[in-house]
């Protein structure tokens, strides 16, 4: 079951941290998956730290851009 589908019919606290970042972060990029993207910036932050990043920290992560 994709993250979306879960989150409506399970509520939130049944996603993992990964699942609810890449909804929040909707796509990858070329050559990059959202869930791995996900689980590759939770590598480095929690949702507290990433909500105080700057643009500059994130773009660091290849699939994460401007768009």
């Amino acid at each position: 079951m994709m993250p979306r589908e879960k989150l409506v019919k399970f509520g939130v606290d049944s996603l993992e941290d990964f699942e609810l970042l890449a909804i929040l972060l909707r796509t990858g990029s070329c050559g990059v998956d959202v869930f791995d993207l996900s689980k590759k910036i939770l590598s480095e932050f929690n949702f507290r730290e990433i909500s105080q990043k700057s643009y500059a920290d994130l773009i660091k992560f290849k699939g994460i851009s401007f768009a």
